[in-house]
């Protein structure tokens, strides 16, 4: 008891002695102001602040809390530039609201292989982030009274561009967040690289396989070799093309029967006697070419197609006379 009273006295003795040198004041219920003499929190400062460590880097020796800025609002910076850490790696502050961030040297988040698990790949993403719109827009008025600092007031009519987080949540819930159920909606802008990153690898191997079986098609035309790929949506172009070729050689293509089938299945076709090779071709869903059938007959004929020779799935089938793509269909083999 008699040590407490020792502490207790000490403390009285150091807060007067300081008192007589700085305007310091200490409320009857534990309040105490250094520059306000009537503090509404345990400890109130009024002015600028200096707060002083001992040194580790190179002229870093203050942290100061600055109430005269020019931005008319209250900033904590270092003595020295660069030389101000907020928060550890093991001591890490939980959330940060803030208007506007401005870095340097990039914004960093941990990806780390180690802090991962149940870890999966993201596919056919480029379905869903066709569903986003971006946009451009305006911050909603904010009052502009005097308490409010300038780089607040001077954003309003700037244009800003970004989704609607409600869109966002529709397709990608796990990128919008909110605080609690009265705060608005934010959006993990960083969360969407990965899945953009997907949608552009998966439009660019469309685009490659489209590319690939348009150069055969065009060969095959050119050269009146078979053709390795085809797909009926590759070309408008094309297909134009198509059906002018169909009506100048007389060649038609007929929808394989029966359709489904599981054993076998017959094209029937018409082949005038001016043709020189005509060919049927089996493609997959890919485009690719799984197997030829020359087609030897000359008017009303056909071909056989056999369900042991494919594996149950959607194929497209071609007629090819001359070089020239004349038709194509699509059949189904049931297991």
């Amino acid at each position: 008891m008699k040590t407490i009273l020792k502490v207790v006295t000490i403390i009285s003795l150091f807060l007067i002695t300081l008192d007589t040198y700085a305007q310091i004041d200490v409320l009857s219920n534990g309040n105490v102001g250094i520059g306000n003499s009537s503090p509404t929190y345990k400890l109130s400062v009024a002015g600028t602040t200096q707060f002083s460590g001992a040194t580790v880097w190179t002229n870093w020796e203050n942290v100061i809390l600055d109430w005269t800025n020019s931005w008319g609002a209250p900033v904590i910076y270092p003595s020295a530039d660069f030389q101000m850490d907020l928060g550890k790696s093991t001591q890490r502050i939980n959330t940060l609201n803030a208007y506007q961030c401005f870095v340097t040297a990039g914004y960093y988040k941990y990806s780390d292989k180690r802090l991962k698990k149940n870890i999966k790949n993201i596919n056919s993403t480029l379905s869903q982030i066709k569903r986003l719109q971006g946009i451009t827009y305006l911050p909603n008025t904010i009052s502009t009274n005097n308490s409010l600092p300038k780089n607040i007031t001077g954003t309003q009519n700037a244009s800003q561009y970004g989704l609607i987080a409600q869109d966002v949540q529709k397709v990608f819930p796990d990128l919008v967040k909110q605080v609690d159920s009265s705060s608005y909606l934010a959006v993990d802008y960083m969360g969407l690289i990965p899945i953009i990153i997907e949608a552009i690898k998966e439009q660019n191997n469309t685009i490659d396989s489209l590319k690939t079986q348009l150069n055969e098609i065009h060969n095959c035309c050119k050269s009146g070799s078979k053709t390795k790929a085809y797909d009926e949506s590759i070309d408008e172009t094309l297909n134009t093309t198509i059906a002018a070729t169909a009506q100048t050689t007389g060649a038609v293509l007929y929808q394989n029967a029966p359709n489904p089938f599981k054993e076998s299945t017959t094209i029937k076709l018409e082949i005038p006697e001016t043709v020189g090779n005509a060919m049927v071709c089996i493609y997959d869903l890919n485009g690719r070419q799984l197997k030829c059938l020359n087609v030897t007959g000359r008017g009303t004929t056909s071909v056989q197609i056999f369900g042991n020779e494919l594996t149950a799935g959607l194929y497209h089938y071609a007629l090819i006379v001359d070089g020239a793509l004349i038709a194509t269909k699509t059949m189904v083999l049931t297991e």
